[in-house]
């Protein structure tokens, strides 16, 4: 028998139907908000207008009633304007940098364009901008918003402390830089999250198929070929992730030199405590045009427990939530000291949750998650400061009905 020769797979521009690819654009976000739309495979088409009945109204005098159409095709995603009165303005170009100053060009032809993921577009004017997004980053924004806060948490606290230092990115903004080709800095405190960003810019940048080479400082080796070794046979058109931890002198300038050489096509993604260690540890001329990422701690994003201790207790299945708590316990957590920041917040809803699961006895708790009963009341009354009783006594009581019904001895 003879066997059946197999079909070939055309190229994806030959195509009369859809390719599907990994960055295919699957979501838009709204830029400046955290507002996402889903535009799935599926979905062959999407519109975007002022009039009610488009797939996505923009209620604005510089929208038009139906001002342009996203079609899936072969090739992505096509924009195409349909005859607006303000155009649609396709994002041609970008600054490195996390300004990530943008340079439009209006596009009102019938030929439209195709979106990529991680590039925006203007429908009419600003503010209405949006970026495509592909399932990758969808998929990290929950955790972005985490570590970076939201968009309303990042307005709220600059309205607390105008002019601050910290400049931590929007979530939008550092999807549009780990989207780039630029190398990136992430400073911060134990705690912050600057490991798992580190990871989240490989995971949604065009590097996502190769694979992430992580490095401690500690671990680069002082022989020059066993250095050379590791840029040329694991690191060359990689994400490099190179963690300094506590180091605080030079690291070798010839290894610094061909980490950033052309030669081996590295995107470098350096986590440091502060600016000044990476300038130390690499040099100012490596670290200036670095795109910067610092990273606040969490007594500065006061704007975000609330959300993040509920996010945390929700994941867990908890009942409790934040506005349960004592006014006196909700203001002992906002202004908390928070010295291992997100994994501190973390084990707080561990504790708390584990406190309301065994009926408001912190003895309970403590032996419930192994912890020294002495240990448990001084993070209790000393290092969150949080005073009895943890709840109101009514809402106790409903809280306590909301669990679930604990095995019997003979179970």
């Amino acid at each position: 028998m003879n066997e059946q020769r197999r079909t070939q797979t055309a190229p994806a521009e030959q195509r009369a139907g859809t390719y599907e690819r990994d960055e295919d654009v699957t979501w838009l976000l709204y830029y400046g908000t955290d507002t996402i739309y889903p535009f799935p495979r599926s979905q062959r088409g999407k519109t975007i207008g002022s009039a009610i009945g488009q797939d996505i109204v923009l209620p604005s005098p510089c929208v038009s009633g139906h001002h342009l159409d996203a079609e899936r095709k072969a090739r992505g995603v096509v924009i195409t304007d349909a005859h607006s009165k303000n155009g649609t303005a396709y994002e041609v170009k970008r600054d490195l940098g996390l300004r990530l100053k943008p340079s439009f060009e209006d596009k009102r032809t019938t030929e439209g364009f195709v979106l990529e993921a991680g590039m925006t577009f203007v429908v009419g004017a600003e503010p209405h901008r949006f970026v495509g997004l592909d399932d990758a980053m969808r998929a990290s924004y929950e955790v972005l918003t985490e570590i970076l806060g939201t968009e309303e948490d990042l307005r709220e606290d600059e309205r607390r402390r105008p002019g601050s230092v910290v400049e931590t990115p929007s979530p939008s903004n550092f999807i549009l830089a780990a989207a780039g080709p630029g190398h990136m800095l992430i400073t911060g405190k134990r705690g912050c999250g600057q490991e798992e960003l580190a990871q989240i810019v490989h995971r949604i940048s065009k590097r996502r198929d190769e694979e992430r080479v992580d490095l401690n400082i500690a671990s680069v080796p002082a022989d020059r070929k066993a250095q050379s070794a590791i840029l040329k046979n694991k690191a060359a058109h990689a994400t490099l992730v190179l963690n300094l931890g506590t180091h605080r002198e030079r690291i070798d300038p010839a290894f610094v030199s061909s980490l950033f050489s052309p030669t081996y096509q590295i995107r470098v993604i350096v986590v440091a405590r502060t600016l000044n260690q990476a300038r130390r540890a690499l040099g100012h001329a490596y670290v200036c045009p670095m795109m910067h990422v610092p990273l606040a701690e969490l007594p500065l994003r006061k704007a975000a427990i609330r959300r993040l201790l509920d996010m945390h207790l929700a994941a867990r299945g908890s009942p409790l939530r934040f506005a349960d708590l004592t006014p006196a316990n909700q203001e002992a957590l906002r202004n908390g000291k928070w010295r291992e920041n997100l994994d501190a917040l973390r084990e707080t809803a561990v504790r708390l949750d584990a406190i309301v699961r065994a009926r408001f006895s912190r003895r309970q708790a403590a032996i419930a998650l192994g912890i020294a009963r002495q240990n448990f009341y001084n993070w209790y009354g000393s290092t969150v400061r949080l005073t009895k009783p943890l709840v109101p006594q009514t809402r106790a009581r409903a809280l306590t009905e909301a669990l679930p019904e604990a095995p019997s001895a003979s179970s």
